[in-house]
Formats: C-alpha cells, structure tokens, sequence
C-alpha cells in the first residue's frame, strides 16, 4: 500500500459505506488487477490538473441487492452537476470496472452471496493544493 494519510482515509470512507449496506469489505490491494491498463490514461485532465492517480482493486462479499446498493453508494461520490462541474463527497473516485462472482466459501449461510471486485482510481490533490 503507498503510504500516506490519503489510504486510510480512503479505507475508512469504504468501510463505512459497506458497514451501512451491509456488507463486508474483504481487500483492498494497490494496483488496479487485470482492468489497472485503462486506469492509467481513465483521467488525463486529472493527472494535468496536478491530482495523483492511485489504483485499487476493492473486494466486498454480500447478496446480490446490498452489493448493488453499495456499488450505487460508491459511484454517488462523485455527481456531475447541472453546470457540467463535479461535486464529490469524500473521496474522488472513478471506477473501471465491476466483476461479480458466486462467493467460494463454504461456511454456513453463505448460500446465495457473492463476490464485488472493484477496479478503480482514487485522486488526491497534492498537500501545496489541500
């Protein structure tokens, strides 16, 4: 993980968000996987306007309806306005790609969840800019 205050907050902020829909947030690893070649050039104006580009791949485990509800949440961080400006609410993030799978685990009650893979980008201004 890169470190830095940007990382922990952003864990904290997707933690709660899957805490809220009832979810669980099972890994986050730096890079964006398989999907990490579109991140590269996913925000060009980003990267000149001085913003860092840093890569994840989220993992979460839930039924098909709270995953939906959290990938809903998620992509609610940032709105486009009607001016064609961007409001953000916490951290800005893009997403690349969604990915979901039947969970593998074989504990009890685990019929019926799956698996959300999330590649995606998260921007952070640099410390001169706030």
């Amino acid at each position: 993980m890169p470190t830095g205050q940007e990382v922990p907050s952003l864990i904290y902020q997707l933690e709660q968000a899957s805490n809220q829909k009832r979810v669980e947030f099972a890994s986050i690893t730096s890079g964006g996987g398989a999907g990490s070649s579109s991140s590269a050039s996913a925000s060009p104006t980003a990267a000149a306007a001085g913003f860092t580009q840093m890569p994840f791949t989220f993992t979460f485990n839930g039924s098909f309806f709270d995953l939906y509800h959290l990938f809903q949440q998620l992509n609610g961080f940032t709105l486009r306005t009607a001016s064609g400006g961007l409001r953000v609410s916490g951290r800005l993030l893009t997403i690349q790609s969604v990915k979901l799978t039947p969970t593998t685990s074989s504990t009890k009650g685990s019929s019926g969840q799956l698996t959300g893979t999330i590649t995606a980008t998260a921007y952070v201004l640099p410390r001169v800019r706030g």
